[in-house]
């Protein structure tokens, strides 16, 4: 039988384990950015702070942007082996009850 868009479970249930870490790893990243920018600011009020506030507020749009659209990804992923497992198990139970 031929595998659904050339991945197996195991190769969807890596995706989504690699992406779940990955996510991990991008907040892990974002709290170090905000508390190094929260100090920054404060310490530098002047244009400069002001040019690092305005690129921490595109820096957080664009993070939580990218940290929604791994999230649907690994939804869709999920959903998707769901669907597979659920026919294969379909299939399965209807070739056992088929008479030879």
């Amino acid at each position: 039988m031929p595998l659904p868009y050339g991945m197996d479970d195991q190769k969807m249930l890596s995706i989504v384990n690699a992406t779940s870490g990955a996510v991990d790893q991008m907040r892990l990243l974002n709290t170090r950015v905000q508390q190094q920018a929260e100090d920054y600011i404060r310490a530098n009020n002047s244009d400069s702070g002001r040019i690092v506030q305005d690129g921490l507020l595109r820096w957080n749009g664009e993070f939580n942007q990218i940290v929604a659209d791994l999230d649907a990804l690994n939804q869709k992923v999920t959903l998707l082996r769901t669907q597979n497992n659920n026919a294969l198990s379909h299939s399965i139970d209807t070739a056992k009850n088929i008479p030879l």
